[in-house]
């Protein structure tokens, strides 16, 4: 595909009726959503995808609406938590910059 989709874009809007069985799938639907959420693909993947959606509008809802669900329920999972019981040590070591030692009491000299 190229960069910005276009042709699959006219390819789509010439073929509607055969594709909107299609799109409107949940097996599509969560192969779509699948991809989106798997580490190989790219971000600017990611992104073509998201505006293909939005030009597809209506056609494109089913995907939209699969998406933003898988979305909200990882929004959800998040066990807020963990988030609080980071200690302080954690903390400094996150803070740390690349290549300096957090800690240089474990090297012996």
């Amino acid at each position: 595909m190229e960069y910005n989709g276009s042709l699959w874009i006219h390819w789509v809007a010439t073929h509607k009726e055969q594709m909107e069985a299609i799109l409107r799938s949940s097996e599509f639907c969560q192969s779509v959503v699948d991809r989106l959420y798997s580490p190989s693909t790219s971000l600017a993947i990611c992104t073509n995808v998201v505006q293909l959606l939005v030009s597809l509008a209506d056609v494109g809802d089913s995907v939209s609406e699969a998406f933003w669900q898988r979305c909200s329920e990882d929004i959800r999972s998040i066990d807020i938590q963990a988030y609080n019981s980071i200690e302080k040590t954690q903390m400094d070591i996150y803070h740390t910059p690349e290549g300096v030692l957090y800690n240089s009491n474990v090297i012996e000299a």
